[in-house]
């Protein structure tokens, strides 16, 4: 998955986010069903999506090197909906950036006519940024 957004505002640690979001999905299912005469099921997804993002962003100083982010965003477009929640503790040193934290992310795509797929993501984020 890879997003891009724009920040447009920034007031007093609050940024608002306006931008696009693009995901591509690559994913299959194969179920055997119980008793014979045994039928298989196949089903996948093999499509890209893009979506307009709108999301906001607060950044809580700590000192001169800590900060604490917590983020949320919202997307529609392509996919029937998007949203992600996210809280990161961020250590600058310099121009370097250091991230660790935990993020949760949901989407409803609709895989092929009428079929609708919702996905969930959550787990710990680790990154680094560069700032110049």
């Amino acid at each position: 998955m890879l997003d891009g957004h724009v920040v447009a505002v920034v007031q007093r640690g609050v940024v608002t986010i306006v931008g696009e979001y693009h995901a591509h999905v690559d994913a299959g299912l194969r179920a055997t069903l119980l008793p014979p005469p045994e039928p298989t099921l196949n089903a996948g997804i093999d499509k890209s999506y893009t979506d307009f993002l709108l999301g906001g962003r607060y950044v809580a100083p700590i000192n001169e090197s800590w900060r604490l982010v917590f983020s949320g965003d919202l997307s529609a477009g392509d996919t029937e909906g998007t949203w992600s929640l996210a809280g990161y503790g961020v250590y600058r040193n310099g121009p370097h950036r250091f991230y660790a934290g935990y993020r949760h992310l949901e989407a409803e795509i609709e895989a092929r006519g009428s079929e609708r797929v919702d996905m969930s993501f959550s787990g710990p984020v680790v990154g680094y940024g560069f700032a110049f």
